[in-house]
């Protein structure tokens, strides 16, 4: 059974797994299990016992005369209310309290039909029992209630086919006139069974629409029918339908998940320093975050589970994968994500670091029930609660009180002890989103079905009883399906996740007994053995080209020196082996090198071939078995050696895959070789390689059938044209905004260069494009430099250019703009010997700050420790290119490719420094990017700016005429302020300024052209508080505080009334699908309605609408009046059904109220929501209704 769970350990639990029993000791039960999934409850025999035993007391009472409740003289107790007469008490606005029992209702037998003896909303009886026939004709009967409309639709796939439904639901619609029935009563009642077939079949279609998307049989069924039967009689409901069909059918409406609900960001993810993603390892992850992304995982999974699965045990039979295969992914999620805790806890070999993972692990459970994810808390408190992590004495000491009181409180929350009591009375006290412990509710499923036959015994009539309990269960899952969290998706995480390693339980025991031994006995790291025993498996059978697992000799494999002699051969880096040891180690069975993994991947087609590595692989996965071994043998092999390897061949694939899926695009031959060894995996269900191999199979057809991104790759100055207009002079852009576009044009370069690219010989042979591109482009910006300077033919405006250039250099230095910083330097430097007089009339901050870069930029090291992270953190970085690819050039010369030329060992030692140098200056930045805005302005100038040759410019600038320095050097207040700013960009304090700022034409001058006094005088002042500002920072700094304070209480504040608007919309919600009390929604839409309409008079309006039944129960229905002329109405989605039902609202309104027509034309009808269409809007405008957003 899928649900049948292990053997219980440690707190008894049984976790969603595939083995029965286990041969491990079982430590003593502390408390009772929040997983065991099939543990009868034992509420029936308390409430017995209860009973018999309030019986025996009240006999003796009445034996003794003595007499215990109400005097006889009072009338007798109403009965207790029915959960049917508690929903319309509730409807009706009382509480439960105040709610008044509905009068039975004498309803006469029939043929057919077993009347149960609990009654439904209208104080009929409920159907315990019926014919098809005949709970079909009820679905339309004259006295049909919701539940049992909801009851029959969640479950009749249990007894009936969607085809037979379909048909039976057409004879319902041609109702035959019943003999003595008269023309006028056949009418009557046709019509009515008409209208009730239709808003079954609207039903049918708007809740349960899979049926038709997954039967084309059925589809074309329907179809035909509302197209022709249904359009002759009842025209337009038949043409909604159809519009509505071709809606759902289109994806236009359903199931979408209600993103508007949140109205605002979802949280910053908490990322990593190191984002390259593939070497991170559980450590590097915020456990808030992780518990995030399970969420997001898990809710991705629970929204798609349908009512069909949840029927008939469908996820335990031997079709599931079939008829419950969303089921079945959350059983697969839940049973990874439990493996992985208990492996990443027994993994740890150090006491300390186990402690640590330990409690990281319960922090992830605490976050994931803050965000209540209970499913998942429940997944890490299981793989907590097993053997492997249990017994380990020591490590759990080490925790601290508080995080061992947590897990102790959320073990309890999740106990199993009278059908989850616990936990179903918290959960019933949160809100959504929400992710249920799904086990619990196919506890519920399990007892319901093993506990009821499917029909009545001796009549043989469906027990619809029993989907009448069904269907509670299956309509508490569906609450929860319908509320989207509000989280950011972190793929690599997820992926992170997805892919994590998770041990069989049999070797993670193992690994705990190597960790602490029985008693407790602690073994240093050091001391522990191989994590996998020395038990030999028996002769091996003989695999013709099987080469892989021979032993390790000088001339297969040479290992890098190690001081640590207890190191095991597979953690030593490797210098170099031949083909056959590289890809041994790639797959090997105990853990997996993924830096090793990844410069394989990016180096292989410098010493094999794509051809010949898979075949490898395929080769190394056909591995042979042991020839004779006992039982034990085969299941330590297949658990330590087979399915180990097997894996490490699928993930190895599907980095090949993800990373260079252009090795299959570009050959054919190669990737049906793969699919067809796919294929053949996906056959070896008897190891569970199916699954894994079909997700590979999956991705490789998604990865090579996508298009390579479109690379749009400007140079500097690649559309200049003489013809172009005048772009102005560089100095009229802001230094701060054109470091900022150099940085996003120089990004878009910086991040299409290729991994392999760097391993090319030669950066113009055409091996490496995007390299050519990058390194062109910074001998342009080099050149632009130059340029500008060699332009100005007055030496002034040079020492104006030059100025310019090196305070853009210094914002790039800030930035990190490592790259465009070096060129720009290099630009200036190029004509150095033309400068020896200009930089005397620069001002000697600027000489001074270029004369550190030039420096700088003459001494690399110091430039490379720059650009290493400061304090660990991962800034946005462009590296200097060119000292990175003179160290690519550097191996090349430095490493052979073989060891020696004699062998055929390969060097990796010198592919694994390609790797190294691609990650250092190319991975780890080119997946974070700048946060700037791109800028047509400055953008059109970099694409549309003249660029000299380089002859050209030293030829320019030995022709600078000798000029001795000025008579007096200027200053920095001399600069002119730029006049072009990025548009994101907000103008600076420009403390410098003397002249007044020059206002628009407009507001600066009068009719006939002269400026009017106030404006003068406005200047004046705004001059004379920039001087003072600039006089003095500290006034400057305290007036910037202030504001701040200022700006930080007001949006406090918005957040403040944000979250009360989203609380009353949230409850408003709430109360309409029923999962809160309507008095409490009413509370949340009066208190909408008075911050929508403040300081206005607010009046609630109810009243009890007694022709408005719809589903055999009458309602109250009301509206708020806003100061006696507006009615206002709320919902927090509005379709042109709810239009219908405010005019009618509105109008019981004004007969309620006696309200004259002449009167009634001076109301005006506003309905506040949070959602709603254009053509739902427009209906609404045409009925004289205003729309409002809550």
């Amino acid at each position: 059974a899928r649900f049948l769970g292990g053997a219980s350990f440690g707190p008894q639990i049984k976790r969603f797994a595939f083995v029965v029993a286990s041969p491990f000791p079982t430590p003593p039960p502390t408390t009772a299990s929040p997983l065991t999934m099939f543990k009868k409850p034992k509420k029936e025999e308390k409430d017995k016992k209860k009973s018999d035993k309030k019986e025996k007391k009240d006999k003796k009472l009445s034996s003794s005369g003595k007499t215990k409740g109400p005097p006889t003289d009072l009338p007798p107790p109403a009965p207790a209310p029915t959960p049917e007469s508690r929903r319309a008490d509730s409807l009706s606005g009382l509480s439960e309290s105040e709610s008044v029992a509905v009068a039975p209702v004498d309803v006469p037998e029939e043929e057919g039909i077993i009347f149960g003896s609990e009654r439904d909303a209208s104080g009929r009886p409920s159907i315990k029992g019926a014919t098809l026939e005949k709970l079909v004709e009820r679905l339309t009967h004259t006295h049909t209630d919701q539940k049992y409309i909801q009851t029959f639709m969640l479950t009749f796939r249990s007894f009936t086919t969607p085809l037979e439904f379909l048909s039976l639901l057409k004879r319902r619609f041609y109702l035959e006139q019943q003999p003595g029935q008269s023309n006028e009563e056949f009418e009557t009642s046709l019509r009515f069974v008409r209208t009730r077939t239709t808003n079954v079949i609207k039903h049918w279609i708007q809740k349960s629409f899979f049926d038709f998307q997954e039967d084309e049989q059925l589809r074309n069924e329907i179809l035909h029918f509302l197209n022709n039967d249904f359009l002759t009689h009842v025209e337009p409901a038949a043409r909604q339908l159809l519009k509505l069909f071709e809606k759902q059918l289109n994806g236009e409406t359903g199931d979408r998940e209600r993103e508007t609900i949140h109205g605002k960001k979802a949280p910053a993810p908490h990322l990593p320093r190191n984002l390259s993603h593939k070497s991170l390892n559980f450590r590097d992850f915020h456990p808030e975050e992780i518990a995030r992304q399970l969420t997001l995982i898990e809710y991705s999974l629970y929204k798609l589970v349908k009512p069909w699965e949840c029927l008939n045990q469908a996820w335990a039979k031997q079709d599931k994968e079939i008829k419950s295969p969303n089921i079945l992914k959350m059983i697969d999620q839940f049973n990874n994500t439990s493996k992985w805790v208990t492996t990443e806890i027994c993994k740890a070999a150090d006491l300390r670091e186990r402690t640590i993972v330990l409690q990281q692990m319960i922090e992830i459970a605490e976050y994931c029930k803050a965000l209540k994810n209970f499913n998942a808390m429940m997944e890490v408190i299981s793989g907590v609660n097993s053997a492997s992590v249990f017994r380990l004495k020591q490590t759990w000491a080490g925790l601290p009180k508080k995080h061992l009181a947590s897990y102790e409180e959320m073990q309890n929350l999740m106990s199993s002890d009278q059908s989850y009591k616990n936990f179903r009375a918290f959960l019933h006290s949160v809100n959504p989103p929400c992710i249920p412990y799904l086990g619990m509710y196919l506890t519920d499923l399990t007892f319901i079905e093993e506990g009821n036959q499917n029909f009545l015994q001796p009549s043989g009539a469906i027990n619809f009883f029993k989907r009448q309990k069904l269907s509670e269960v299956i309509a508490e899952i569906q609450i929860y399906q319908n509320e989207p969290y509000n989280l950011e998706p972190v793929k690599f995480i997820q992926d992170f996740l997805l892919n994590a390693e998770c041990l069989p339980e049999e070797q993670c025991y193992k690994m705990s007994l190597r960790r602490e031994k029985r008693g407790g006995v602690v073994v240093s790291e050091d001391q522990q053995e191989d994590d996998e025993d020395d038990e030999p498996f028996g002769e091996m059978q003989k695999v013709e080209g099987y080469h892989f697992d021979e032993p390790d000799t000088d001339i297969n494999i040479k290992l890098e020196k190690t001081d640590n002699l207890l190191a095991e051969a597979s953690f030593v880096p490797i210098k170099g082996a031949t083909i056959i040891k590289l890809v041994e180690r790639l797959t090997y069975h105990k853990y997996q090198d993924m830096e090793y993994g990844w410069a394989f991947l990016m180096t292989y087609r410098n010493f094999s071939t794509p051809h010949d590595f898979l075949d490898l692989l395929i080769i190394r996965y056909n591995m042979p078995f042991p020839k004779n071994p006992s039982k034990q043998q085969l299941t330590k092999f297949t658990s330590s050696r087979l399915i180990p390897i097997r894996l490490r061949i699928f993930n190895v694939l599907k980095n090949w895959i993800t990373e260079y899926a252009v090795d299959f695009r570009e050959d054919p031959t190669l990737y049906a070789k793969l699919m067809g060894f796919i294929e053949r995996c996906k056959e070896d269900v008897k190891h569970s390689l199916d699954k894994p191999a079909a997700n590979l199979q999956t991705l490789a057809e998604k990865k090579v059938a996508e298009e390579p991104p479109a690379e749009s790759l400007q140079l500097l100055g690649s559309q200049y044209s003489p013809d172009n207009p005048d772009l102005g002079k560089i100095t009229e852009y802001d230094d701060e905004g054109m470091a900022e576009q150099l940085t996003l044009f120089d990004f878009n370069l910086f991040k299409t260069i290729l991994p392999r690219e760097c391993l090319a010989t030669s950066w113009e042979d055409g091996s490496a494009v995007h390299i050519h591109y990058e390194r062109y482009n910074f001998d342009l910006m080099k050149r632009w430099a130059a340029t500008q300077i060699v332009m100005e033919k007055d030496i002034q405006k040079r020492y104006l250019v030059l100025s310019h250039l090196v305070k853009i250099a210094d914002n790039l230095l800030q930035i990190r703009n490592f790259n465009c910083f070096v060129a720009i330097i290099n630009g200036i430097m190029m004509i150095s010997s033309g400068l020896a007089t200009t930089l005397d009339w620069v001002p000697t901050p600027i000489s001074e700050k270029y004369i550190s870069f030039q420096a700088l930029v003459k001494t690399p090291k110091n430039l490379l420790s720059k650009e290493k992270a400061e304090d660990g953190v991962m800034l946005q970085t462009i590296p200097y290119v060119e000292a990175y690819l003179r160290r690519l050039n550097q191996f090349h010369d430095t490493f052979p490719d073989f060891i020696d030329s004699a062998s055929s060992i390969i060097n990796f030692e010198k592919r694994k420094k390609f790797y190294e140098v691609y990650k250092e200056c190319f991975e780890k930045h080119k997946n974070n990017p700048f946060p700037f805005r791109l800028d047509e302005t400055f953008q059109n100038y970099l694409l549309h700016v003249p660029i000299y040759e380089e002859e050209d410019i030293k030829r320019l600038a030995k022709s600078f005429p000798l000029e001795g320095p000025p008579s007096q050097r200027p200053t920095i207040h001399d600069l002119p302020a730029a006049t072009r700013f990025p548009r994101d960009h907000e103008e600076k304090l420009n403390t410098t300024q003397d002249q007044p700022e020059e206002l628009p034409e407009e507001d600066s001058s009068s009719e006939n052209g002269t400026a009017q006094p106030e404006d003068q005088t406005a200047s004046q002042i705004k001059s004379a508080i920039l001087t003072v500002l600039g006089e003095d920072r500290e006034l400057a700094q305290d007036i910037l505080n202030n504001v701040r304070s200022a700006v930080t209480t007001e949006i406090l504040q918005d957040f403040r009334d944000y979250a009360a608007n989203m609380k009353d919309e949230l409850s408003l919600l709430h109360s309409q699908f029923g999962i809160l009390k309507p008095e409490l929604g009413w509370e949340a839409a009066e208190r909408i309605v008075r911050r929508k309409f403040p300081g206005s008079t607010v009046d609630v309006w109810r009243c009890f609408d007694a022709d408005g039944f719809v589903y055999g129960w009458q309602e109250e229905v009301g509206l708020f009046v806003v100061e006696s002329q507006q009615l206002v109405l709320l919902s927090v989605r509005v379709d042109e059904a709810f239009i219908s039902s405010a005019l009618r609202i509105a109008g019981l309104y004004v007969t309620d109220r006696s309200i004259s027509d002449e009167d009634s034309q001076n109301l005006q009808v506003y309905i506040l929501t949070s959602q709603c269409s254009d053509s739902t809007r427009a209906a609404a405008v045409s009925q004289g209704i205003a729309i409002l957003d809550f």
